[in-house]
């Protein structure tokens, strides 16, 4: 394992480090690049008492051709785990990293009270929002 000033890069990926948020309870994320669900694991492990997560997609990635896959991080966060509550991501493309992502967060939140899904479907000119309410 190699240590540089911005983070640590292991035999396969280059590993962020962000430091630990402790009392950070919402954190809004707009999002421009189109692989941004491969960072999202490290700022959630680096917000344990995280409540509110708020995801603004305002990538142009194309839909049929995303350029990386969603990969289950090793240990699922401890806010996902004790304290997240709602989750709003607005944006929504449908490719299947965001699928991916989406079913992750509800399968693992077992606190999870609400998620909120918008979407934009360019060609029709539909918006939508989907709810998971226990």
């Amino acid at each position: 394992m190699q240590h540089s000033e911005n983070g640590v890069l292991d035999d396969e990926n280059w590993v962020w480090q962000l430091p630990v948020f402790d009392n950070l309870k919402q954190l809004e994320l707009v999002l421009s690049n189109c692989n941004y669900w491969e960072v999202l694991p490290e700022f959630l492990h680096s917000t344990p008492n995280l409540e509110d997560l708020v995801f603004e997609n305002k990538t142009l990635c194309e839909r049929r051709y995303p350029r990386s896959e969603w990969r289950e991080p090793k240990d699922v966060p401890i806010c996902l785990l004790s304290h997240l509550k709602t989750i709003s991501i607005s944006g929504f493309k449908g490719q299947w990293p965001e699928r991916d992502l989406a079913k992750y967060l509800l399968n693992n939140g077992p606190f999870l009270d609400k998620m909120l899904i918008y979407t934009d479907c360019v060609e029709k000119r539909k918006y939508a929002s989907f709810a998971v309410v226990n």
